[in-house]
């Protein structure tokens, strides 16, 4: 299937419509560094730096074949349809009309089928302030009068399709033919128990993780896994699977000088717990930890797992901040030291 991508971005759409098998032919994007990531990405398709609006037949067409293309896909933007803190969606202004864009698209590429995609909360935005006729309902009318008049709506959720992040998305599919469309079917959802993580981080391989970032980013995560995998590592002797500080870290990650851009890295750590950030801890707990262990030193505690676990339960040492939770990042740093 031969696909055109709307509203590109950096590339997101383009990247699953290439895992479900098609092949996208061009790109239309308005922000020059979304333009610079997508030929990054996706070097085959011919990307047009443009407002859509005034892109022509002959910006396109010498790149897809005479007879058109399968699909054009349109998740304009969604400032004025989000509800999530967004002051935009008081606006009443041009954007929310630029669907239109897409279905021209699809006209002028003879497709045969439009994708269009946005957040929930276009099926309640209104044309403009106090009217009653709906933005969604004007879509589908033009959708209709240009020939694609069978279409499904649906609102997935992500949560259901394997992705993990919850996230709710508008569709709509529409075709010129008389096909019988249908929404995809949800993946059995199932919960991953600690033990399945843990044991999956045992098994996994770097060259096993999907990990998007910045060259820096990636350094960070880096030398997070070689924590708990020694075995890849360059760490020094007796460090591994140990509580560190953030300083000591840099320090790993030959970035002394740039300990909060470190910082910054470990908490976009985008796999957490086969990603270790949360054996990265504030120097202050660090130096609490090793107060008490001197203490223990002078009692019938030396050396007593006892020492750890009181370190570990004292709700007064702070192991510092976690995507996942406090809470959580105390109890994982219990399962790593036991």
């Amino acid at each position: 299937m031969t696909h055109i991508d709307c509203f590109a971005g950096p590339g997101g759409i383009c990247t699953g419509v290439h895992a479900a098998g098609m092949d996208t032919l061009v790109a239309i994007e308005y922000i020059k560094s979304c333009c610079d990531t997508y030929t990054a990405n996706h070097p085959e398709v011919h990307v047009i730096h443009s407002d859509i609006r005034k892109v022509t037949a002959n910006e396109i067409l010498p790149y897809i074949p005479a007879e058109g293309v399968d699909i054009v896909s349109s998740g304009m933007p969604c400032e004025t349809f989000s509800t999530a803190g967004n002051t935009s969606r008081s606006f009443y202004d041009d954007r929310q009309f630029l669907f239109r864009e897409g279905i021209r698209i699809a006209e002028i590429t003879n497709a045969k089928m439009i994708l269009f995609e946005n957040v929930p909360g276009i099926t309640s935005k209104t044309v403009e302030k106090g009217s009653s006729k709906l933005i969604i309902d004007v879509l589908k009318d033009e959708l209709r009068a240009a020939g694609y008049g069978n279409y499904i709506e649906v609102i997935l959720d992500a949560t259901k399709y394997g992705v993990p992040q919850k996230r709710n998305r508008y569709f709509i599919l529409a075709c010129r033919y008389d096909w019988e469309l249908s929404a995809p079917e949800e993946i059995e959802d199932r919960a991953i128990s600690f033990e399945e993580l843990w044991k999956l981080r045992q098994e996994a391989e770097w060259d096993d993780l999907m990990l998007i970032g910045t060259d820096f980013q990636k350094q960070v995560w880096r030398k997070l896994w070689e924590l708990t995998h020694p075995g890849d590592a360059d760490i020094p002797a007796g460090r591994e699977t140990q509580l560190i500080c953030y300083s000591d870290f840099a320090e790993l990650c030959q970035n002394r000088a740039g300990v909060r851009a470190v910082a910054h890295a470990i908490g976009l750590n985008p796999i957490s717990v086969i990603i270790p950030c949360h054996l990265v801890i504030p120097k202050e707990s660090i130096d609490k930890m090793n107060e008490i262990n001197r203490k223990a030193e002078t009692t019938i505690f030396k050396g007593d797992d006892l020492c750890l676990s009181s370190i570990l339960n004292d709700n007064s040492i702070d192991f510092g901040e976690y995507a996942l939770g406090r809470k959580l990042k105390r109890e994982l740093i219990k399962m790593e030291l036991a």
